[in-house]
């Protein structure tokens, strides 16, 4: 697998736990747990952990591709405005539950109302305003929580047949 650069180069620091396969359902049974610095280049190591594990599971190839273009945004977002000078990380929790994934991204940075944020009028070209939209229209859950400090998301996508999309 290529990320955007080589592993040493990114201070990953990678969590892997798996549970048998016989878990209850909606109990996870596969969860990672990464974080990364908080850069622009590891929005793309980010978007590639979530497309693995969509892979792994029976989501089709256009719900793999949803799933990374959410937790893109999601990262760009933590890159862009949730970066604290003294804790430049992103935390990131991948969990299988049943016939769900469950995606979390977190930051330390000071919040926001995700209510408050305007969507990009069509045709507006200006850089930004999209996120929360793009995450909204492509996943089945996009929930934010505001630790202190830090803001996380948690976005859930299930399992449809290819005929229920």
């Amino acid at each position: 697998m290529k990320s955007a650069m080589p592993v040493e180069d990114t201070q990953v620091l990678m969590t892997c736990s798996h549970r048998p396969a016989a878990a209850p359902r909606g109990e996870a049974f596969d969860v990672v747990e990464f974080a990364v610095p908080g850069r622009a280049e590891m929005i793309s190591y980010i978007r590639d952990r979530a497309a693995e594990a969509a892979r792994a599971m029976s989501f089709t190839p256009q719900q793999v591709e949803d799933i990374r273009l959410a937790v893109g945004e999601a990262g760009s977002n933590a890159v862009r405005h949730g970066i604290d000078p003294d804790h430049c990380q992103i935390d990131v929790r991948i969990e299988r539950r049943g016939d769900s994934l469950k995606i979390s991204v977190s930051d330390r940075g000071c919040g926001f109302d995700p209510d408050s944020t305007r969507a990009a009028e069509p045709g507006d070209l200006a850089d930004g305003g999209r996120g929360i939209s793009i995450m909204r229209a492509l996943m089945d859950e996009v929930t934010f929580h505001f630790d202190s400090p830090g803001t996380r998301v948690e976005m859930v996508k299930r399992i449809r047949a290819a005929d229920d999309l």
